[in-house]
């Protein structure tokens, strides 16, 4: 599961937990508590009411009997007034009572007959207290007695039902209440078996971090040194060998290769190997053949059986494998491949995989800069036209010769009425005529020899270590390997001069050039084509006399 995904559930269970151990007892006794606000909100104050008006009531039944069997007058006075003021007492106790009434089954009914025996009880008490019959005050007196016992009867029913109904409700609370102590442990439980879950990943996301951290640590440790290394590096043969050691460094037992093109991409090279055989793993020949460098992205293999698996997994000595092919780029551009193998169904794991890409991705950056400048010093050295090398070169050749107290000699060489090939044939057909001569010069030379373009059709060439006899054989063979050359060709016909100057210690080289220049000329003078060693012409061997005694100029010149 991706980090982010275990992020998310542990933040999930550890809400759940949160919210069970605090939500899951309030919904435990939700039930017990509706109970219990019912009884005490409602029930009981009604049924608090109830007894004060019945106990009111009772009370001003007894004063009126009590003023009833009075015959004293004024005695009777004192006493209806204090009736009275009872007898409002009582109606205010029943008004509080109905207000707060639930409406229990059967309640309104029981209150109807209350306030009528009430209404009947005060007229005969009227009736009674103003007439003057002893008849009259003893009949009112039993019917006083029997409506106030029914009227008790009827609040002693209303306040059983209310009884009934509280009674009920703590009944049912202390029910509610005794289930929900019951699921208390067990919403309890699963809640610590949350936070235990949650607990758990992340202590294992932690160490997984600490593993992730060690390995970050490791490979930018193994990053700095390699990046050390290769900015001390000045070839590419160096930078391979330093790619070798780092992966021997990373995985000491992962057979592994380093596979590089050269800068036409056209075919790979094994640069660098781990394998202790020493010999080629992958038989990938070029770039465009590789699934890595093609793709430009990782590659990994889990078995060379499967269908859809790098052709060239296939069909190898070792048997079925795994693998995984890192390209090499350079700019953008895969040149190379980094290719590890592992057994069959277990390739290379994930940290072996970045530690193979940040090698592959250091070398690529060294070897695209070493390549930079070698191409960067070739353009400053060379002709860009020809190839050879350029004047400001050839001098600074000709000072180490000179440094090193190597003799040479100098042929200034000159291309034939090339302006007339210029302006009859054009510019395009001057240019390939000076690539061609270009190419027959450095087939013809030795491989030591210096050979550079002067300056527009002019050419110079440095013998170094050759005789004057040997160095006129070379320069001769170089005309006539030009003519050769052009034949069936598609360069116009041209010929080439040549003035030849043997060097002296005590001359410098521009001296040396000038006396090959004014040869040269004589050359030009003489019918062209042709070469003219400096000095007197008597001095100028014959090229047939000087390859005769050259017997082996071709493998010494």
């Amino acid at each position: 599961m991706a980090p982010h995904r275990q992020e998310q559930w542990l933040w999930l269970v550890t809400i759940v937990a949160i919210l069970a151990v605090a939500v899951a007892g309030p919904l435990a006794l939700r039930g017990a508590k509706n109970g219990l606000h019912t009884a005490v909100s409602r029930l009981l104050p009604a049924s608090m009411e109830l007894a004060t008006a019945r106990q009111n009531r009772s009370t001003v039944t007894e004063l009126l009997l009590q003023a009833l069997q009075t015959p004293d007058s004024g005695t009777r006075t004192a006493d209806f007034n204090q009736l009275s003021i009872l007898d409002n007492a009582a109606a205010t106790s029943w008004k509080s009572y109905t207000r707060l009434a639930t409406k229990l089954p059967g309640e309104t009914k029981l209150q109807a007959k209350v306030v009528l025996d009430q209404t009947e009880g005060q007229a005969q008490a009227i009736a009674t207290l103003t007439s003057t019959s002893p008849s009259s005050s003893a009949a009112a007196v039993a019917t006083l007695t029997a409506l106030g016992a029914r009227q008790r009867q009827d609040m002693d029913q209303i306040q059983k039902l209310y009884q009934t109904r509280i009674n009920g409700s703590l009944t049912s609370a202390d029910h509610e209440f005794s289930a929900g102590q019951s699921e208390l442990p067990i919403i309890f439980a699963i809640a610590l078996v949350a936070i235990m879950i949650g607990f758990g990943i992340r202590v294992r996301k932690i160490r997984r971090r600490e593993v992730v951290q060690i390995d970050e640590g490791r490979r930018n440790d193994i990053e700095s040194g390699l990046q050390r290394a290769l900015e001390m590096s000045r070839t590419e043969a160096r930078c391979y060998t330093l790619v070798q050691h780092a992966v021997q460094q990373s995985s000491p037992t992962l057979p592994s290769e380093l596979l590089v093109a050269d800068s036409s991409r056209a075919h790979f090279t094994q640069v660098a190997s781990t394998d202790p055989a020493g010999g080629p793993g992958c038989p990938v020949m070029s770039p465009d053949e590789c699934p890595a460098t093609s793709r430009g992205q990782t590659q990994t293999w889990q078995t060379s059986t499967a269908i859809d698996t790098c052709p060239h997994l296939e069909n190898r000595a070792t048997g079925p494998c795994s693998a995984v092919c890192v390209p090499v780029s350079i700019a953008g551009k895969a040149i190379g491949v980094m290719h590890a193998t592992g057994p069959d169904h277990d390739p290379p794991d994930p940290s072996t995989t970045a530690d193979l890409e940040l090698i592959a991705r250091k070398a690529g950056e060294r070897i695209g800069i070493l390549r930079a400048f070698s191409r960067t010093e070739a353009q400053a050295r060379t002709d860009p036209l020809t190839g050879l090398l350029n004047r400001r070169s050839l001098e600074s050749a000709v000072r180490d010769l000179t440094a090193e107290a190597h003799p040479y000699s100098v042929a200034y060489g000159d291309l034939d009425h090339f302006k007339l090939l210029n302006d009859v044939h054009g510019h395009d057909a001057g240019d390939r005529a000076l690539r061609l001569f270009a190419r027959v010069l450095r087939d013809s030379v030795r491989p030591n020899d210096v050979a550079a373009r002067y300056g527009g059709e002019e050419f110079v060439v440095v013998l170094p270590d050759c005789t004057t006899a040997d160095a006129y054989a070379v320069i001769d063979r170089v005309r006539t390997r030009l003519a050769d050359a052009q034949r069936g060709g598609t360069v116009p016909s041209f010929t080439v001069s040549f003035g030849l100057a043997p060097g002296e210690a005590d001359l410098a080289f521009s001296e040396i050039v000038e006396q090959a220049d004014a040869a040269l000329l004589r050359a030009k003078a003489a019918g062209r084509d042709q070469v003219v060693l400096a000095g007197p012409r008597d001095e100028e061997p014959d090229p047939v006399a000087a390859n005769g005694l050259a017997p082996d100029l071709r493998s010494a010149c």
